[in-house]
């Protein structure tokens, strides 16, 4: 009986030490939060802090009001580099909700309503990834379209269609939080940009969105 009691605990602190070994090299094996070929989607919101004074800034302004955030969506694909930490990438986003009113010292109004779309590529470093979240920083640079159209009473209404071109930067950092192999949810802020004081499109924006593994579907 003793020699059996003994080989029998000899038997169980085995098992206990290979399970807490096993338990101990998967907690200290990160998992992989980015793979090598992801899709993000994305709710964003965007501030533009130069709207309201670049928009009405013009000698023939006497009053000048504008809303300063839009709302939207957006979508980034990213390919892994080799087995870097990097990742190319292209993005889009689309933004509705500025507005503005203007009245001209020769008693015309005049008010507009501005969509933000663009198109880009870029890149994003993944510094850190841990158990179920990981950190990253971006840098791309996007071809952005403005739409306005513009209502101008001036005792008849005329509707006049602008569209402002330009090519700018988009910068920012940001996170993601493993649900499960597949999906996740990311989150981030940025700039969006030229660093120009004139530019009425500069942007500041904050997102929240579905980050898919694609990889790991096929």
């Amino acid at each position: 009986m003793y020699r059996f009691s003994a080989w029998a605990f000899l038997l169980s602190a085995v098992i206990t030490w290979r399970a807490q070994a096993q338990v101990e090299t998967s907690l200290s094996t990160p998992q992989v939060v980015i793979s090598s070929q992801f899709l993000e989607l994305t709710a964003e919101f965007r501030k533009f802090p130069r709207w309201e004074d670049v928009s009405g800034d013009d000698p023939a302004v006497v009053e000048h009001e504008a809303k300063s955030i839009s709302y939207g969506g957006g979508f980034t694909v990213g390919q892994q580099i080799g087995d870097r930490p990097i990742w190319a990438t292209i993005g889009g986003f689309y933004g509705t909700g500025l507005e503005t009113n203007t009245t001209l010292a020769s008693g015309d109004e005049v008010h507009g309503e501005v969509d933000n779309v663009g198109l880009g590529v870029g890149v994003r470093i993944v510094p850190y990834q841990g158990f179920h979240s990981a950190l990253f920083m971006w840098g791309a640079a996007y071809h952005e379209w403005n739409n306005g159209d513009f209502n101008v009473i001036d005792g008849t209404t005329l509707t006049e269609r602008r569209i402002h071109k330009t090519w700018t930067g988009d910068y920012g950092v940001g996170a993601v939080y493993l649900l499960g192999e597949v999906v996740g949810l990311d989150f981030g802020i940025g700039y969006n940009g030229q660093f120009d004081k004139k530019n009425a499109a500069e942007a500041f924006r904050v997102f929240l969105g579905v980050h898919l593994n694609v990889s790991e579907l096929f």
